[in-house]
């Protein structure tokens, strides 16, 4: 019987065996499906179509190693050469007080600048009246100052910051890389242990494996990496503290199945 084949991804992944460039989206060499039954002692697929599907999941928490924080402001002026240079000096303040607290300016980039003309509408007229022209620049501090983001906050708005668009934090990508690994395993193990319950119920057991794919990436996919900010006493600034992280994997395996 020609042999099943399935990615390697999937299969090394499940194993626990998950390789460097994993996460990069490469091709690699296929596997056979039977060296995935052997290594999980179950026998080779017989003539059967009768097919299980399980989903397992595996979750863990991780401790927050880093923070992101964007900060922007805005200026309006009539002359978009003087809205720039306001929105540069005050841009330049709020760098100057971060780095001034210890952030090094390589944790910190610029995210988004905009910078367009503003009109008002005139109802009277029915017509839009020129207003000036506005220039927006918002930056990202990344940083694993975890426990400082209510001083980090604070300082940016003491220096200008007029917006607060997003505070995130998470664990680094080598540890969310390492744990997510980790957890395909526990998650393989978990469906297998689903599908034992279930099978033994009706009086079937498992035969052989026909696939596994893999749920979610340890690069954030938004189904499976949570970030949690719990409210509590942070020294500095507004009482903000980091919480943890929690990430998780899931695995789909089709079993194929017949009676004992």
């Amino acid at each position: 019987m020609k042999a099943t084949m399935i990615m390697a991804t999937a299969v090394t992944c499940a194993l626990g065996l998950v390789p460097a460039a994993w996460a990069g989206g490469e091709n690699h060499t296929l596997y056979d499906v039977e060296e995935l039954n052997a290594e999980f002692g179950v026998d080779a697929p017989e003539n059967s179509t009768s097919t299980l599907t399980v989903t397992g999941f595996a979750v863990r928490h991780l401790e927050v190693e880093l923070l992101t924080v964007r900060f922007g402001a805005e200026n309006i002026s009539p002359s978009p050469i003087q809205a720039l240079a306001n929105n540069t000096a005050t841009m330049n303040g709020i760098i100057s007080a971060l780095v001034e607290i210890g952030i090094p300016s390589d944790d910190i980039r610029t995210a988004n600048f905009h910078m367009s003309a503003q009109y008002d509408y005139d109802p009277e007229n029915n017509k839009e009246v020129f207003r000036g022209y506005r220039v927006f620049n918002e930056v990202v501090v990344e940083s694993d100052r975890v426990d400082e983001a209510g001083l980090i906050i604070e300082t940016a708005i003491g220096s200008g910051a007029e917006r607060v668009r997003s505070l995130e934090f998470g664990a680094s990508a080598e540890t969310r890389a390492a744990a997510f690994g980790e957890l395909l395993t526990e998650a393989t193990e978990d469906a297998f242990s689903k599908a034992q319950i279930i099978l033994d119920t009706i009086d079937y057991r498992i035969l052989g494996i026909d696939g596994i794919s893999v749920l979610g990436s340890a690069g954030g996919d938004p189904d499976y990496l949570y970030a949690f900010a719990d409210f509590a006493l942070a020294s500095g600034g507004p009482p903000i503290s980091a919480g943890d992280t929690t990430i998780g994997a899931g695995v789909n395996v089709v079993f194929v199945i017949g009676p004992k």
